[in-house]
């Protein structure tokens, strides 16, 4: 068990606000980028912890604290969008980490309608491993427990979400840099 775990489970008060401060930012950039409102996401991440208080106890059982956290964090944010009848990710709000990372230069794409485009081009499958990876900063063995999906089959959906945004954001770029060649009648 963890070592913060532990003292969750012993209900010390520390102990949460250190919970807190080591993924509630992170557990809030995910649910912004699930739910697609800040709003809900702000729900989902209280909930999130209440949960964390209320079943304090069985935290003595759990192995990956982050891991534990995200998928309940995951699954308040379903709950919620079920509840007010909205699909996932009704909108973008933080683009960037997605931007950075697939293109690696921010200053390459300045036109948020394209990336939001090119990022629903992706599966949900997709999706939900950059926003547990980037967003979450999951490592790919803790996506997959959060997803219960094996982490070669995370791996490989990642590099293929990638690739994607890089070839759909690359088409954008060439058909805004180049100039139209001219043709001879």
């Amino acid at each position: 068990m963890e070592p913060l775990a532990e003292r969750l489970a012993d209900g010390e008060d520390e102990a949460f606000q250190s919970l807190y401060d080591w993924c509630g930012r992170r557990l809030y950039r995910f649910l912004v980028a699930r739910t697609g409102s800040p709003d809900l996401a702000a729900d989902a991440l209280q909930e999130t912890f209440l949960r964390a208080v209320r079943f304090r106890e069985r935290l003595r059982e759990v192995t990956n604290l982050q891991a534990w956290m995200f998928t309940v964090a995951r699954r308040e944010a379903d709950r919620l969008l079920t509840r007010s009848s909205r699909s996932p990710r009704g909108g973008l709000a933080d683009t960037e980490g997605i931007q950075a990372f697939a293109m690696g230069d921010q200053s390459r794409v300045d036109d948020r309608d394209e990336l939001e485009t090119a990022l629903a081009g992706l599966t949900p499958a997709e999706r939900e491993i950059l926003d547990l990876h980037i967003y979450g900063g999951l490592t790919f063995r803790e996506t997959a427990e959060v997803t219960e999906t094996p982490p070669g089959t995370v791996a490989t959906r990642y590099r293929g979400a990638i690739a994607k945004l890089r070839r759909r954001l690359g088409v954008v770029l060439v058909s805004k840099t180049e100039p139209a060649k001219e043709t001879k009648p």
